[in-house]
């Protein structure tokens, strides 16, 4: 995964948003700080960590993606 996405980056580098990928510790302590939120807005959502870990503890009905 770390591969594919720094060939990603280095293809296209104005879409994407980081140097590297979020880790499964940090997606799941930003999802804990999101659990009980009356809104979430994921700015930049896609299939990464944060998105996952978002997506196992927030409702979607509360959460916009964009």
């Amino acid at each position: 995964m770390l591969y594919t996405f720094f060939i990603r980056m280095l293809k296209d580098p104005r879409t994407t948003g980081a140097l590297v990928p979020s880790s499964a510790r940090l997606a799941r302590e930003l999802a804990h700080l999101a659990k009980d939120a009356e809104h979430v807005l994921e700015l930049g959502a896609g299939t990464g960590a944060v998105t996952q870990a978002l997506s196992q503890v927030v409702d979607a009905v509360t959460t916009q993606v964009v």
